[in-house]
């Protein structure tokens, strides 16, 4: 069969078409099967991808072609060094639980619109749990666009978090007050506290006496993860805080530490962790 130089590639007969090769500017070797084609439609193919490879756009099908599950697994590998390890262990649950169900054995390539939005379509009645797999798929599928396995991602769907906000219950002081009046003795001073400053419950757990003046204010810089780590705030910013007057009272009433000592320990010298105060009559 006659062989052509066309270029940095090549034009073969090959059944009813022609086979493409071509070099790339890596020093790495494309192919593609191009069919049913007569010689100038393969050969006009073949300078079109010439083009693309010229201008760093060509997209080369073939590294597509690997499974959803294989992709998603090297996608979780970079994702476990740039996040907090409770994000990470989130997205592995959505993997299992609602990625790879429907997209598992599929080919990255073989995705298409239609199936994602068919899918967003079946989890509406958990919209939450939807949203958050949603934003997972839709990193992933654009990191593969990045590392030249897609040409475009397929998720378009249109505010996938629409049927999530929903308008919150007011709670006053007053409701507060009731609540707290049914709490034992020991809790209420850290309570006081979460709900005077807006706190987080990782964000109360680790404070130390560093972290208060006298004057009532309140400084922020960290919070407890799971398996008892410490880092920085979830939105990564510092705060301070005045505290009203009842609340402030509430923590100078507090045994006072120095430095790093807890302000509200689990037993002396040790801190409490989220298990304290969600299971009720575990501090001391």
């Amino acid at each position: 069969m006659a062989k052509r130089s066309h270029g940095t590639g090549t034009v073969t007969a090959y059944k009813d078409g022609h086979q493409l090769k071509w070099s790339t500017p890596e020093g790495g070797r494309g192919s593609k099967v191009f069919r049913p084609s007569t010689r100038p439609q393969a050969e006009r193919e073949l300078r079109r991808i010439l083009t693309e490879v010229e201008k760093g756009e060509h997209q080369d099908d073939r590294r597509g072609s690997v499974t959803f599950d294989a992709f998603f697994s090297d996608w979780l590998a970079t994702r476990e060094m740039e996040v907090k390890p409770s994000t990470y262990k989130n997205l592995v649950s959505i993997h299992k639980t609602m990625l790879s169900p429907t997209f598992g054995t599929k080919k990255l390539n073989t995705i298409t619109r239609r199936s994602v939005d068919i899918w967003c379509a079946k989890h509406s009645t958990h919209p939450v749990q939807r949203r958050n797999s949603y934003y997972a798929l839709r990193g992933a599928l654009e990191q593969a666009v990045d590392w030249g396995m897609l040409s475009t991602s397929p998720c378009k769907v249109k505010d996938p978090g629409k049927d999530v906000s929903k308008k919150r219950p007011t709670w006053g002081v007053e409701d507060f007050d009731l609540v707290l009046s049914h709490v034992d003795a020991f809790y209420r001073p850290a309570i006081e506290v979460m709900f005077a400053g807006h706190l987080r419950l990782g964000e109360l757990i680790p404070l130390d006496w560093s972290d208060v003046s006298r004057d009532g204010m309140l400084t922020v810089t960290k919070q407890r993860l799971g398996l008892g780590i410490t880092a920085d705030t979830k939105t990564g910013q510092h705060k301070r805080i005045r505290l009203l007057q009842r609340r402030a009272d509430a923590l100078q009433a507090l045994p006072r530490g120095f430095g790093a000592t807890p302000v509200f320990p689990a037993s002396v010298g040790h801190t409490c962790h989220a298990g304290h105060f969600k299971t009720p009559g575990t501090m001391p």
